[in-house]
């Protein structure tokens, strides 16, 4: 399973699961798999802004 496959289930959250928890585990994976790419550029999250 690759990084962006492991977000879309991460995002999937269930009426059993702890939203806070799930949520500090999509932020860690955003702040430490991803970053934006534009050309040759590319940008680390700083910050993140998420709702459910």
């Amino acid at each position: 399973m690759n990084n962006v496959d492991e977000l879309k289930e991460m995002l999937i959250i269930k009426s059993d699961v702890d939203v806070e928890a799930r949520f500090k585990q999509i932020a860690n994976a955003l702040f430490q798999n991803y970053h934006i790419e534009k050309g040759t550029d590319i940008y680390d999250f700083l910050e993140i802004e998420f709702y459910y």
